[in-house]
Parts: structure tokens; sequence; C-alpha cells
């Protein structure tokens, strides 16, 4: 690894005991079978503080840290698997599965926010949104589809925004044809 430049050794000056040799090649190599900056630092004898410096002052030293973070997570990879093969437990290939094809097996959730301002008129709105719903997949249509009935409901009560009042309650209310005692 290399030394700091010198325009960033005023960054790593700090009073204090001097570091142990070699330092940062223990580190790394702690870091590799440990996984963890802290338990790493403590075999190497420094502390998370000095680490932090030295990755943010020399380039060399915080892309090794990188590749050393890398090696223990293709490390737990490699043993998640062999796992796998041993207990027929299901959840380690699912895991894999989701890294290696996110696309086909990392849940997705859809989030929307729709901010109005009160100088549309009312058809214009309605036309923007109908725009927007025409624009999404079946599958969020679908997902979508089951609340109509309640924004249908909730605009012949009234609009919150009209009267300053809390929203009305959407779920259906039991009928009754009992007057309350």
């Amino acid at each position: 690894m290399a030394t700091a430049t010198a325009s960033s050794a005023s960054a790593l000056k700090k009073t204090g005991p001097a570091l142990p040799r070699a330092w940062q090649a223990r580190f790394v190599s702690a870091y590799k079978k440990l996984g963890g900056v802290h338990l790493a630092a403590e075999a190497a004898s420094v502390s998370h503080d000095t680490v932090l410096r030295y990755r943010q002052a020399d380039p060399a030293f915080d892309q090794a840290c990188a590749d050393a973070r890398e090696f223990y997570a293709d490390t737990l990879e490699v043993n998640m698997i062999a796992s796998a093969e041993r207990s027929d437990n299901p959840v380690p290939w699912i895991v894999r599965l989701k890294a290696l094809r996110p696309h086909l097996y990392v849940e997705k959730h859809a989030v929307m926010n729709f901010s109005v301002s009160t100088e549309l008129a009312s058809a214009d709105g309605l036309e923007a949104l109908q725009a927007m719903f025409a624009t999404m997949r079946p599958s969020t249509q679908a997902l979508i589809q089951p609340r109509e009935a309640s924004s249908a409901e909730a605009r012949m009560l009234g609009s919150a925004g009209e009267t300053g009042s809390a929203p009305p309650a959407l779920a259906p209310q039991p009928a009754t044809t009992e007057s309350p005692a």
C-alpha cells in the first residue's frame, strides 16, 4: 500500500502514540477474514478513527480496504452456497438468485406521490391522472383497482380539503336499521 500523498499528510498528523509497523497490511488481512472494520482495526492494533482518517487521505489504502470487503463478501457467498448444499435449505438459494437476478426475484414496491395545485381545473387534473395511470404496468393497475370503490365513495362523501376537517373513513360501515340507544 502506498503511503498518503504529501497534500493529505496533514490530515493524517495527530498527536498520540506511534502507529504500529505495517498496520495497514495487517488491517487489510484481518478485514478479509473478519469482515468488520472495528474487529480488523483491533487486530491491527489501531483505532477505528485511524482507519477512517487513512482511508480518506490515501486512495490506495481506501481501494485495498474496498477490495478486502469484496473478498469477504465473496467468502460469505461461497460459505452460504456450501451451507445450502449441505442442508437443502432453500433460503440461501433465494438470496443468491435475488443478488444475481434482482429483476426477477426482488420484491418490488411502487410508491406514488401526488402534489396537486388548487389552481388546476378538475377536468385537467382528471386528465393528467388518467394519463399517468395509463402508463402503469398491468400489475400496478391491478393493485389500484380494488381502491377505486373507496375513491368513488370518498368523492361522494366530500373532500376534506373543502371543509378543513379530517378525511372521512373509507372503510365500509355495516348497515344498521336500529337507532343508537
